[in-house]
């Protein structure tokens, strides 16, 4: 992929595009299922190159949660309002640097709402912004571009791992064109839900904490079990294989590595004393705007690396925002 990148590079720049046509400010946005995130870049268009990130925000704006309260499978008004609130407020912020593009995707919560397409539309009206839908196959490719920044093995020796509040993707490069691509539907909201109503056999409370040694076993085990079943055969040889596999998204890089307290990757044992550590802790224990998912998190990823042979993860403060700004 780097090399196709500076093939078509060195084509642009052979017919008389200067350095200067060639670099614009770009403004990108996340539109995950807990949260929005953006980014600000100035970006090589013709390099497909990042040069310098400029500005970086995120507000939380809990979709997928709200959706899972609702009767009918739809996205309500209160989340719209404070959805169209957020992408108002970042956009605000981003505005001082007169960003030539802005570009928006939305994801899980907007695929699966019975109104996603109707309230990505409405957002786009009252932002400004025009903000796509992509499908899980999409948001899987639009992840791995973003993870090639960092990446340390080449691409196609490289597995992505992508956690939000409504699905999971892991990604896999096999040349132009080619990836395997498992879409998961166990995620950080839905795995908590799991663990209140799976595990603990409750129903009408908002957060499975404090969960206990036993039911982090029980958890531990479904999540296995999730990945055992799900995960198509590739993707688990190219793990086998010694695949570096990098996490993006916040449950990767804010929840996993901020809980285990790592700097650029973690490991299972990481992950061990982390769940020991918060199993009895309530959510003001705890502690953050996202405190009833902190420790399902952790449960949820250490399933997954224990299932799949996963012994690393490489992590990185990389969203779709990044794929976006490198997408042309």
């Amino acid at each position: 992929m780097k090399l196709l990148l500076l093939s078509l590079s060195f084509y642009v720049f052979a017919f008389g595009s200067s350095p200067d046509k060639c670099l614009k400010i770009k403004a990108a946005f996340d539109i995950g299922s807990g949260a929005t995130k953006m980014k600000v870049a100035r970006v090589n268009t013709c390099l497909q190159k990042i040069e310098a990130i400029l500005l970086e925000a995120d507000e939380a704006v809990k979709y997928k949660e709200s959706l899972q309260a609702s009767s009918d499978n739809r996205l309500d008004k209160v989340i719209q309002d404070q959805g169209a609130k957020a992408l108002l407020s970042l956009k605000s912020r981003a505005d001082k640097f007169k960003p030539d593009t802005y570009t928006a995707v939305a994801t899980s919560a907007f695929r699966t709402a019975e109104n996603g397409k109707q309230a990505a539309e409405k957002l786009s009206k009252r932002t400004g912004i025009d903000v796509q839908v992509i499908d899980q196959a999409g948001e899987a490719r639009l992840g791995f571009i973003a993870a090639s920044r960092i990446a340390n093995k080449d691409l196609k020796n490289v597995v992505v791992w992508d956690i939000g509040g409504g699905s999971m993707q892991m990604t896999s490069y096999n040349g132009p064109k080619k990836f395997d691509i498992y879409e998961g539907k166990t995620a950080s909201a839905s795995f908590k839900k799991h663990i209140i109503e799976g595990v603990k056999g409750k129903s009408g409370v908002e957060t499975p904490n404090p969960i206990g040694s036993k039911d982090a076993q029980a958890a531990l085990k479904d999540a296995k079990k999730v990945a055992q079943n799900t995960v198509p055969p590739s993707i688990k040889e190219k793990i086998r294989s010694g695949a570096e596999v990098v996490g993006i998204g916040g449950v990767h890089y804010y929840s996993v590595r901020g809980q285990t307290k790592t700097e650029s990757s973690y490991s299972g044992a990481d992950l061990e004393k982390a769940i020991a550590k918060g199993v009895l802790k309530n959510d003001e224990q705890v502690g953050g705007e996202y405190a009833s998912t902190e420790v399902s998190n952790l449960i949820l990823v250490k399933g997954f690396m224990d299932e799949l042979g996963i012994q690393k993860v490489t992590t990185g403060k990389i969203n779709l925002a990044d794929g976006l700004l490198l997408r042309p």
